[in-house]
């Protein structure tokens, strides 16, 4: 007993310790100011009365404002970094170990670099104090822990203006940008000066935390909040909006928003914001067609969370010219210029009318006339829901043949799952969507929408597992907030904090709330709580645990009160709060195992076939006991499994000859003209470059090379005068560099080698995807790139067209210098 209590105290003095910490922590979070004049107030008007939530990487999420408003003007806090290191200049810089405290003291002896992190991408900008600086500096933020590499207006180094004592990093009118790195640049040193203060000045948008969601699984609360946070640090005063200027995100996209929109509902129920994007997106359209029919399923996601009928009335007539104009173009939708990122719905704006975003387009529509006919028979708009029910029996018998279904690829399937195309939605559900390495798509945007439809076709274990490879891996790379775009290679390519690849959208942001629909899942479908009729007046609540947790809790806000639910699988004990005015329906989770018996307060109840009870719950609190018989299933044990492996030759530098080439070649600029030597094997089709309508490629050849270049690529030929050629195709800007091989019969075996040579100035570090040309789907894990010095081959066997791509990450651009063809070993 004495160990026992002694035990007790221990364990008690922690957590209150830990409390005090907190306390301590947050206290200096809303007290710590700028000693100069900043464009907002500073955080007020509530305190830190919130759960701790160790899972999320906002700072506020502690804070509770009185009243957050749509109309509320931007607030702003101060963040320390939480670490200081030197990049070079080892023995210019002390005190660094003061840079988180409230008592700075950074000696500088010397010209160096400095890197902070601020361990959370925060929309900030960078202040530094120093009552001596002297000599030349600058300052600089990026999202990775390198420097970001872009020029012009958007390079993010600079000279700060200085006030006074006081130097702030100005890039723009609005000052903030996307901050989880500060740096400090000792350009010219004249003498020894103190650094007082290092602090990232952050604005947000007051917006409370409503909803909660805590589970057995760390990864998957991680998510949960990341998600959330995403969306917060990204609100604008006027619009849900995205931090990075230079990609002209500082607005909000229509279908972008769809999932943020949804998150924000999930997360925080600010009706009203949600409300006032739906006005702002509506007035500005963006001029893709897919982001038109998202609005439409935004506003029906509002009513359905918010009940405002009214406000739905008013911008039905929207939503109705929206549907028209899908019913006019539904036979041959053309302008589709952007569906998503991945290379199989279009490359973004590359390929944009292209079979499958066609096809996505179609399912899109008729999942919108759908779904908008349910909300309006819930709000008694018999007639127009009836026409919207016809025109989508019409065109689902149009498009619903064995040979239509069959041209579905995996995003066009998902979508028809979503519109319940069939009733029998297993025969819709691609086989894509069971594979760990092809069901991740490479927008996360476009992740949202297959795992809707890998739940609704109640394929859970496939959707959990893309949460956490998607989500997850993410987060296992270091973000804070959600990519913009994602391969799960990265994690082992670039590692946490890693400068990630310049691709088909251009920058590649680590704060895009785009990808944020996930914490709406999460809240729909695994806490399980979902509105069946507007404002929550009935709801069910579905639980779905697929192995990867046994025990969930959390709530979900509605006008009426909040929805609070809890599940545990291993004692059986649940629980469910139904709010006045609402009535809920509860489904218990079986996951695997036999339900023996089943009260409710007490009282024994029978379930229906899908494991529901047999009426609605009313107001009230319910105390659900369960007993189980089994163990609760496991989940999916998958790999990622591909069709070949690259590897890579840095040995052979220009002799291709030794080892390459035996079947054929082709060289930029190898031909004797100047031009580009093309001997291609019979089975090559074509060897092409120039794809796309964005990136297209420029040539540079040279003319001679010294042989004793070891990059050139030295000739096979006994005239005196053949040249050593080193010539490229390389990318405009930073954009990649794609190149395309056409086989004349698909299913011939052959091995490749792709030369890549660093021509010029060096230091170009890429990396490289390989794709099936028919399917584009990826058949190599991902190379990367890093020494090309003396030229380098990636070099694999495939019996496909293929297309392969070299992402920039850092160096001037993306190139490529020759392609060799061999039989495979």
């Amino acid at each position: 007993m004495k160990i026992t209590s002694i035990l007790g105290l221990s364990l008690l003095s922690a957590l209150l310790f830990g409390c005090r910490h907190i306390e301590e922590a947050d206290r200096a979070l809303l007290t710590r100011r700028s000693p100069i004049d900043e464009p907002y107030a500073y955080v007020s008007g509530g305190a830190m009365t919130g759960m701790a939530v160790p899972e999320s990487p906002d700072p506020l999420v502690r804070y509770v404002w009185d009243n957050p408003r749509a109309e509320d003007s931007l607030q702003i806090f101060v963040v320390l970094p939480q670490k200081a290191e030197v990049i070079s200049g080892d023995d210019s810089f002390g005190g660094l170990q003061t840079v988180g405290g409230e008592n700075c003291n950074i000696r500088v002896t010397g010209p160096g670099e400095l890197l902070f992190d601020f361990g959370t991408e925060l929309p900030a900008w960078i202040e530094i104090d120093s009552p001596d600086l002297s000599g030349e500096v600058e300052l600089g933020i990026s999202e990775y822990r390198g420097p970001e590499l872009l020029g012009g207006p958007y390079r993010k180094i600079r000279q700060p203006m200085q006030y006074g004592t006081t130097y702030r990093l100005e890039l723009n009118d609005e000052l903030y940008e996307g901050v989880r790195y500060g740096f400090l640049y000792v350009r010219r040193f004249e003498k020894p000066f103190t650094v007082t203060a290092v602090r990232a000045v952050c604005q947000v948008k007051p917006t409370n935390y409503t909803g909660r969601f805590h589970s057995d699984n760390e990864m998957l609360n991680r998510i949960w909040y990341t998600g959330a946070w995403d969306v917060k640090a990204n609100l604008r005063q006027d619009c849900f909006g995205a931090i990075l200027i230079d990609r002209s995100d500082r607005f909000s996209w229509t279908g972008d928003a769809y999932p943020a929109q949804a998150a924000s509902l999930a997360a925080f129920s600010n009706y009203d914001a949600v409300l006032k994007n739906l006005y702002w997106t509506e007035s500005h359209p963006n001029s893709i067609e897919t982001y038109e029919l998202y609005w439409v399923e935004s506003l029906i996601d509002y009513y359905m969370y918010s009940g405002d009928e009214a406000c739905l009335r008013a911008l039905l007539p929207k939503a109705m010219k929206r549907l028209d104009h899908a019913w006019d173009i539904f036979d041959q939708p053309r302008g589709l210029s952007f569906i998503g990122w991945d290379q199989r719905i279009g490359t973004g704006f590359d390929h944009p009318n292209c079979l499958e975003g066609q096809w996505t387009y179609r399912m899109l529509a008729i999942g919108a006339w759908k779904h908008l006919a349910r909300v309006l028979r819930m709000i008694g708009e018999e007639e127009q829901a009836a026409d919207l029910e016809e025109r989508a029996r019409e065109k689902t018998a149009q498009v619903s043949s064995p040979e239509q279904l069959a041209q579905l690829g995996m995003h066009a399937s998902a979508d028809a799952i979503n519109a319940g195309l069939l009733p029998d939605l297993e025969r819709l559900y691609h086989p894509e969507l069971s594979d760990r390495l092809h069901r991740l798509s490479y927008s996360p945007f476009n992740q949202c929408f297959l795992l809707k439809a890998m739940a609704q076709a109640g394929h859970y274990g496939d959707a959990m597992a893309s949460v956490l490879d998607q989500w997850g891996g993410q987060i296992d790379l270091g973000a804070t907030c959600f990519l913009e775009v994602y391969r799960p290679d990265w994690n082992r390519l670039l590692g946490p904090g890693g400068t990630l690849p310049f691709t088909q959208c251009g920058t590649t942001s680590m704060a895009h709330p785009w990808g944020a629909g996930v914490t709406a899942w999460l809240s729909e479908e695994v806490l399980g709580i979902k509105p069946t009729s507007g404002g929550f007046r009935t709801f069910s609540v579905k639980p779905h645990f697929a192995g990867h947790a046994t025990r969930v809790e959390g709530q979900t806000m509605t006008p009426h009160g909040p929805i609070l639910a809890s599940f545990d699988l291993r004692t059986g004990h649940h629980s469910l709060s139904v709010p006045e005015g609402t009535e809920g329906k509860l489904y218990v989770p079986k996951e695997g195992m036999e339900i023996d018996e089943v009260r409710v307060n007490g009282k024994a109840v029978k379930l229906l076939s899908q494991g529901e009870l047999d009426e609605l719950l009313p107001a009230g609190k319910y105390e659900i006991r369960v007993k189980y018989s089994g163990e609760p299933a496991k989940k999916l044990e998958e790999k990622y499994v591909y069709a070949t492996q690259a590897s890579v030759d840095t040995l052979t530098h220009g002799q291709w000859f030794r080892h390459y080439g035996s079947q054929g070649r082709f060289i930029v600029g190898g031909a004797a003209d100047g031009g580009d030597l093309a001997e291609l094997p019979d089975y090559v089709e074509s060897v092409s470059f120039n794809v796309g309508e964005v990136d297209r490629v420029e040539t540079h050849r040279t003319a001679r090379v010294k042989p004793l270049d070891p990059r050139a690529m030295l000739p096979v030929s006994s005239d005196p005068d053949a040249r050593c050629v080193m010539g490229c195709y390389y990318s405009r800007g930073l954009q990649m560099t794609p190149l395309e091989v056409k086989l004349r019969q698909e299913g011939t075996p052959y091995r490749i080698a792709i030369y890549y040579a660093d021509c010029d100035k060096g230091e170009r570090d890429f990396v490289v995807d390989i794709f099936d040309l028919q399917t584009l789907n990826q058949i190599a894990p991902s190379v990367r790139l890093t020494d090309m010095t003396g030229g380098a081959y990636l070099v694999f066997e495939c019996d496909c067209s293929v297309r392969v791509t070299a992402s920039f990450v850092s160096g001037d651009n993306a190139l490529v210098n020759a392609v060799f063809f061999d039989q495979p070993e």
